[in-house]
């Protein structure tokens, strides 16, 4: 048979068919490599391997490609003792790296492995197997990839594959915050794996008896296992993951990641993440439309942004400015007192402009431990990149009633506080120099706010207190029951604000619905807008 076989017609799999014939009782000796040279040189021109790997390859591909085998195995049919196969170990490590084999789950400590299916297609088409290009993956991708890497565990591999995994991806939101927690390799990896136990298996708990299926040494388990009941493990003492919970009292042999560190691993991901907590997305088809009303100059400035906002224009904006070497993110400030229709405004442009809006809990933020503040902002905008990556249009990042956030930074700062809110305004400063979406932040308090965020906004609008004439469409766009005369009235004698005045709406409506229609309504409309307005005293209180 090996006569018949003809050079030029050779290929990968009549090559490794003549090395499994000549192999077999050959206990591999000289005599088996002399005779099986042209096919191993084929297979070994053709796929980049040692002659040693590819006899090996040979046989793993005979013997499992549907079932797992172990190197043992081999040795009745070689006619050769075990341990003479021993000095193959490093080729077939070799093997497992490059993905030509995969190694499957061990039984009494001894390794299995199975041919890639991959590569047995690969091998079908004469053509060298090439791993899959893991790097720049979506996260749908990444996911995929972590299922691939633990379903073949335990492995000596399995650590340097989750390295390597998160080393290629880190454009990715989950990988950013992953590296934010400055875990050694072998942390990462638990991690990983309970990232992909709730993300691939729905499985919000981890028994230490699934844990134990990621090491191959024993003994070292057995360190992780006593750590990990004693709550001493790094992953615990971060925060990442707790004890699961049987009725009521920690379980030991339980675990599970916290929703803190739920909620930032797979921020604006639909992952479900069984927390109370809701994930800060308004998407744009579920805002409801609304008459806002503006004096001229607010109007002519929102419109404005209207055209900005509009995806086509949006995207040709970006290009132009990246071309010219300018920074293509949107920064805008909206500022004035409070119910002028700033936030509602934010939400009425992204309805408009198909996009959804990423809001932002500023309190949230500002975490009363020491230097989690700053990482909870990085974290933000990351996962706001990541939004960015992997929405069609881009969202709006919204910072609602933005205060605390955008004030004066302290001069010569020496208190831990003062010098925990220069480093948090510091933080967002760069993180606005670097944005490439759309940023709109809102205050009451414009006066308060650092020189340098003034700068870092490229659009600035002023809501004003609305004027008669704005006042009186606010009031006959919400309740349209009364006459012009009376509009007139209202507008005339109450300087509220458009919130304000939605408010007397809400209130009017609320007491139609309870005691039907009032015989005297503008006697009604008329106190409520009375209890809107706010009284304050002017007089200063001390000497």
């Amino acid at each position: 048979m090996e006569g018949k076989t003809r050079k030029n017609n050779m290929n990968l799999f009549t090559a490794f068919e003549q090395i499994v014939i000549l192999a077999e009782n050959s206990a591999l000796s000289k005599e088996f490599y002399k005779k099986a040279a042209k096919y191993i040189k084929y297979i070994s021109q053709k796929l980049n391997i040692t002659e040693r790997q590819c006899v090996m390859l040979a046989m793993f591909l005979e013997n499992s490609e549907y079932t797992a085998v172990h190197i043992g195995s081999f040795a009745k049919y070689l006619k050769c003792r075990t341990i003479s196969l021993l000095c193959y170990v490093p080729d077939i490590d070799e093997l497992e790296q490059r993905q030509f084999i995969v190694r499957s789950r061990d039984f009494n400590e001894a390794k299995y492995y199975r041919i890639s299916a991959a590569a047995v297609e690969a091998f079908k088409k004469n053509e060298c197997y090439q791993p899959r290009d893991i790097s720049n993956l979506t996260f749908n991708e990444f996911l995929a990839e972590v299922e691939v890497v633990f379903k073949s565990i335990p492995s000596e591999m399995t650590f340097n594959k989750v390295s390597d995994l998160l080393d290629k991806n880190p454009q990715l939101t989950m990988v950013q915050c992953i590296k934010e927690y400055t875990l050694d390799m072998e942390m990462e990896t638990i991690l990983l794996y309970f990232i992909h136990m709730l993300a691939n298996e729905e499985n919000d708990s981890v028994e230490l008896r699934d844990i134990e299926k990621l090491f191959d040494d024993k003994r070292r388990f057995r360190e992780i296992k006593f750590d990990l009941r004693n709550g001493e493990l790094p992953l615990q003492s971060l925060g990442i993951i707790e004890y699961g919970f049987s009725a009521g009292f920690a379980n030991r042999e339980s675990f599970r990641l916290s929703n803190e560190a739920k909620e930032a691993i797979f921020w604006g991901s639909e992952i479900y993440l069984n927390t109370d907590e809701k994930r800060p997305r308004i998407k744009a088809e579920e805002i409801v439309p609304k008459k806002l009303y503006y004096d001229d100059e607010v109007e002519s400035k929102v419109n404005e942004l209207y055209d900005i906002f509009e995806d086509k224009n949006f995207k040709v904006i970006q290009k132009r400015l990246i071309d010219s070497g300018l920074r293509c993110g949107l920064t805008c400030l909206f500022f004035g007192r409070p119910g002028t229709g700033k936030t509602e405004t934010v939400l009425q442009l992204a309805r408009r402009t198909g996009r959804d809006v990423v809001q932002v809990d500023v309190a949230k933020l500002k975490s009363m431990w020491v230097g989690q503040s700053e990482k909870n902002i990085k974290i933000l905008f990351a996962q706001y990149r990541q939004r960015v990556r992997d929405s069609k249009i881009t969202p709006i990042l919204l910072f609602n009633e933005a205060d605390s956030i955008i004030g004066t930074r302290r001069e010569g700062a020496e208190a831990a506080v003062d010098k925990l809110e220069n480093s948090l305004l510091s933080i967002i400063l760069q993180e606005m120099e670097n944005l490439e979406g759309i940023m709109i932040a809102t205050t009451n308090l414009e006066k308060n706010m650092d020189k340098a965020f003034e700068r870092r906004f490229l659009v600035k609008i002023r809501f004003n207190q609305p004027g008669t004439s704005v006042r009186k469409k606010i009031f006959e766009t919400m309740i349209p029951e009364l006459s012009d005369c009376e509009y007139t009235t209202l507008a005339n004698k109450y300087e509220l604000s458009g919130g304000q005045i939605e408010n007397v709406a809400r209130r009017y409506t609320i007491n139609n619905i309870l005691h039907g229609e009032c015989d005297n309504r503008m006697k009604l409309i008329t106190d409520y807008c009375e209890s809107e307005k706010i009284i304050r005293n002017t007089h200063k209180i001390g000497f």
